[in-house]
């Protein structure tokens, strides 16, 4: 427990990618909006489609 790098980047990573906080992909009027602070059910499921093929590549190759 004497580690807490990696808890401290995770946690700040997760604060500042978190959907329409600083930037949201894709925006209610363009591609890409910044510093909006709203989000959508499209801009969430975008990370969770990327993420999904990320773990479905890891998985066969593994």
């Amino acid at each position: 427990m004497s580690d807490w790098g990696s808890v401290f980047v995770a946690v700040v990573l997760f604060i500042l990618l978190t959907p329409g906080l600083l930037i949201q992909m894709p925006g209610k009027s363009r591609f890409v909006e910044f510093g909006n602070f709203q989000t959508s059910g499209i801009s969430i499921l975008s990370p969770c489609s990327y993420a999904g093929t990320d773990l479905g590549f890891q998985i066969g190759a593994g």
